[in-house]
């Protein structure tokens, strides 16, 4: 008895990006301790670091010898799939896009870096994300004289112009390594590098794996943001006009007013993780007189003192 040609594409490229979306949740749970694909697969003991494929022995198996799975546990297969994507399609508790946007960069090296991009593009549909595409990124850091290598040292930079709250880094090779990092340039912390091993086919990486992987950093990245508010900055003040680093793309709107603070205070965990920040103190507030193009404003001062490049501005 044989497996179904169809059968076969959906469990071997559904079912890894149901793995991935499964460890994008807000606590990190392992995936293959998941009590649905233990009843489908049974126990899996992985070493997550050095492998070439997920759940890749199973799939091998299933290329080269088909005919030893039946009908029935193919059903019971396509059964987990179905319901593992069915879970992971509810709605994430994240703020509406409507509201007050992080500005993320992306550094992206792949050989096919528009699908990733794309993947981004998707993945940030519904949470509060304003995406500053590769190519931005990269004449970004190049206007501050830095580089990819030196990302931590230049996050001020970054935060003032073109206001990044996040970086997101990422390289996938041809074999479907992908490897990424993450910038806060609020806190001033980076991540260590993280690294999967995506599944691949005749056409390379399915769409679905990669916008799992990006989802997953996106949701990471945003959980981190909780630890500092939303927050602008000054980067041009020209005969009188104050521009700032946040417009329309980050949802701010005519009217808007802004509170001036100087600048926080991080504070760490043992391990030198951030666990919390205390905001400086208001010296006064502005108000956003109009947008000019995609993501800056002009504002006005209303109380106390003028903001420069160095104090941050604070939603009320």
């Amino acid at each position: 008895m044989s497996i179904r040609p169809s059968t076969r594409s959906l469990l071997l490229l559904a079912l890894p990006a149901a793995l991935l979306a499964a460890c994008a949740t807000d606590s990190y749970q392992d995936p293959y301790k998941d009590p649905l694909v233990v009843e489908a697969f049974g126990e899996q003991e992985l070493d997550l670091s050095n492998r070439p494929g997920i759940l890749d022995g199973m799939f091998e198996r299933m290329r080269t010898d088909p005919d030893s799975m039946d009908e029935q546990r193919v059903a019971e297969l396509e059964e987990a799939v179905r319901r593992l994507e069915a879970r992971e399609r509810t709605p994430e508790a994240t703020p509406p896009a409507e509201g007050l946007r992080h500005r993320v960069g992306l550094l992206v090296d792949a050989q096919d870096r528009e699908a990733v991009e794309d993947a981004f593009t998707r993945a940030a549909g519904g949470k509060a994300v304003a995406l500053h595409g590769a190519d931005s990124t990269r004449d970004a850091l190049a206007e501050a004289n830095c580089d990819t290598g030196r990302l931590l040292e230049c996050a001020d930079a970054l935060a003032i112009y073109p206001g990044l709250r996040l970086v997101m880094q990422i390289s996938v090779d041809e074999q479907g390594e992908a490897r990424w990092r993450t910038l806060d340039t609020a806190l001033g912390w980076q991540s260590s590098e993280q690294s999967i091993s995506l599944p691949t086919g005749s056409d390379g990486i399915p769409d679905l794996a990669l916008e799992s992987l990006v989802d997953r950093m996106l949701r990471s990245g945003l959980e981190r943001t909780r630890a500092a508010p939303w927050q602008a900055r000054v980067f041009n003040d020209d005969n009188n006009m104050l521009a700032i680093n946040a417009g329309r793309e980050s949802g701010l709107r005519a009217g808007d007013t802004l509170t001036v603070t100087e600048p926080g205070r991080l504070l760490r965990g043992p391990a030198g993780q951030p666990a919390g920040w205390l905001p400086g103190d208001a010296i006064g507030q502005v108000r956003v007189q109009s947008l000019a193009g995609d993501d800056v404003a002009i504002v006005a001062v209303v109380d106390g003192e003028r903001p420069t490049t160095r104090h941050l501005l604070l939603s009320e």
